[in-house]
């Protein structure tokens, strides 16, 4: 963990206990564990939660950034005139 300073992500954990409990476990295969480059998860800002129940489920946040952009550009070039 030093090493590479980093936690084991869950699934990570669950591996190596599974290993050391079979007996497989080895300095090896925690230094490759723990090198295994973590998915960031994805999470919604907090300001986009309470903007999802104006939009389908399963609209990406990616969609709703864009919407909103667009329609707040909109009110914008309206306020500007």
């Amino acid at each position: 963990m030093e090493k590479y300073a980093v936690k084991p992500s869950l699934s990570q954990s669950v591996r190596l206990k599974k290993m050391s409990k079979a007996g497989t476990l080895t300095f090896d295969m925690i230094d490759t564990i723990l090198s295994e480059e973590k998915k960031s998860p994805e999470i919604e800002p907090a300001g986009s939660t309470r903007f999802r129940k104006y939009f389908p489920p399963d609209y990406t946040r990616k969609q709703m950034d864009a919407i909103i952009t667009e329609l707040l550009e909109g009110w914008k070039a309206r306020l500007a005139t």
